[in-house]
């Protein structure tokens, strides 16, 4: 096995995107479902694709990254015969740098583990390629180099939320889907007793509504809560009390109006919540929220839905809300039919 670094190289030839990653001052490694050793971070060119987004697709899959910055190194090439090339012949990909600031909730791909290190892993996937690839990346930056692009990187200005414009929003808060959780019940519970403490002293009616409220399916890991305001009480103190709790308005409308809390300007924090104010009896999430519930083949489909989604509209949310809005519609008519009020 022999592996060789060049200043550049034909765009052509380039089949591989492989990325040294860092966060906080630590290594950035991954671990496959099916495996126990570690790797860095990279994959295959997809037919068409530029070899930089190559690598930012494989750093977002493989790590979850959300917020980075990165920038090409330069170019090796393996020749021998490797679990990827069977012919043994010279390949060549290009090595990357990056500095993650954000990482996603969960992992989506074929990684089950995400490794945070200050030293390097003993079991390498790749033992006679990928140290060799990080001595050069080392080599090329050095110790000093590495030091000052991670505190570029921390103190790179973000753009405040209210600034952005709605691409940059999608760019920054992807869709993402996430095997069901049980801590989804408890963020809610929490999430209740904290809005109950800011809400003025009213009879509210406080509920957990969304795919994160329907049992055993995918869903964004976003816990979306209704909170209807009883006839007679000011929506205005409500919307007011949950803005000096810390939520951000994000829509209002007459006696409707959105806040969301977890959203930075570096990406989703760990918990994420939308928050949905109405009027009481303006609640056509919890028939459908029930219906699911009570038709486990129905919600798979729903799933399976959203699922074949996902990927087509990630950064565009209206889009993808506008297609399962049908299915929703359909399923929360049938069960007003069979619950009547609820």
């Amino acid at each position: 096995m022999e592996v060789r670094f060049y200043e550049n190289a034909e765009d052509s030839l380039l089949k591989f995107a492989v990325i040294v990653a860092r966060s906080d001052g630590k290594w950035v490694f991954c671990r496959h479902r099916e495996r126990s050793t570690y790797e860095l971070p990279g994959g295959h060119r997809e037919p068409g694709e530029a070899i930089l987004d190559t690598a930012k697709r494989e750093l977002e899959e493989e790590t979850g990254a959300l917020d980075f910055d990165i920038r090409p190194v330069c170019v090796y090439s393996v020749t021998g015969k490797t679990r990827v090339n069977e012919t043994g012949e010279e390949t060549f990909g290009m090595l990357y740098s990056a500095q993650i600031r954000v990482f996603a909730h969960e992992l989506h791909h074929e990684m089950e583990e995400i490794l945070l290190s200050e030293r390097l892993p003993d079991d390498w996937t790749y033992p006679l390629i990928q140290p060799l690839l990080l001595a050069e990346y080392e080599r090329r930056m050095g110790r000093q180099g590495m030091e000052v692009c991670e505190e570029m990187a921390d103190a790179a200005p973000h753009t405040p939320l209210s600034e952005m414009t709605l691409e940059q929003l999608w760019e920054l808060f992807p869709i993402v889907l996430s095997a069901h959780q049980s801590c989804w019940a408890d963020w809610y519970e929490e999430e209740r007793q904290r809005l109950i403490s800011i809400l003025p002293d009213v009879a509210v009616k406080i509920h957990h509504i969304g795919s994160t409220a329907i049992a055993g399916i995918w869903a964004k890991p976003i816990v979306d809560i209704l909170v209807e305001i009883p006839e007679g009480a000011s929506m205005e103190a409500a919307e007011e009390a949950l803005v000096k709790g810390g939520y951000l308005c994000m829509s209002r409308q007459e006696n409707r109006a959105s806040f969301n809390r977890g959203y930075t300007e570096k990406g989703f924090a760990k918990q994420v919540f939308h928050v949905h104010v109405r009027r009481a009896g303006d609640h056509a999430e919890l028939y459908f929220r029930d219906y699911m519930n009570a038709h486990p083949a129905l919600a798979k489909e729903y799933e399976q839905r959203k699922l074949s989604l996902w990927k087509k509209y990630e950064h565009d949310r209206d889009a993808y809300t506008e297609a399962k809005s049908a299915f929703v519609k359909e399923y929360t008519a049938r069960a007003r039919e069979e619950y009547g009020d609820i």
